[in-house]
């Protein structure tokens, strides 16, 4: 559904008298192959149309399930196999994010404090204001880390999950 997703969002952002004051936002999870790309083509569209978005960057959660449902169909997964690699993508898209505030309004979604640190240290070196990123959490998950985080003058969000059990999920 992301390419549905994408074009949805697109077409509200140049929607006359509304784009201009929509607030849209798109979750980029980092452990898909393409999410590098999707992340360039969303920043060139956001360029050429001059729109902004907020970005919520997530590892993903569904690993899992993904890579079941791709043997299934003999298809390639569509995730990196290992967590490393993940990692990787997720501190390169994070310097990404905050090096485009003029079109992104980047949200970290993370627990692993390595994660986080990277993202305050990439924005510090950047000269961005701590309010210039968020900082999210699950609800019941890493309270430390939350109060930690907010302690220290950063945005926090908690979100709290709604919706139908996916299977293999804990």
């Amino acid at each position: 559904l992301l390419d549905l997703t994408m074009d949805v969002a697109k077409r509200l952002l140049l929607e006359p008298g509304l784009g201009d004051r929509v607030r849209v936002g798109i979750v980029i999870q980092a452990y898909l192959r393409d999410a590098e790309t999707m992340v360039e083509e969303l920043l060139a569209w956001l360029r050429h149309h001059d729109r902004r978005v907020s970005v919520r960057l997530v590892r993903g959660a569904y690993w899992d399930s993904e890579v079941s449902q791709a043997a299934q169909r003999g298809w390639q997964a569509p995730v990196y196999p290992e967590k490393w690699q993940t990692d990787q993508t997720f501190e390169r898209l994070t310097r990404q994010l905050l090096s485009a505030g003029e079109w992104i309004r980047p949200e970290i979604a993370s627990h692993n404090l390595r994660s986080i640190a990277s993202a305050m240290a990439v924005g510090e070196s950047l000269g961005l204001a701590k309010e210039a990123l968020e900082f999210q959490f699950l609800y019941g998950m890493g309270d430390a880390i939350q109060a930690a985080v907010s302690r220290m003058g950063y945005p926090v969000r908690i979100y709290t999950p709604l919706g139908e059990l996916v299977p293999g999920m804990a």
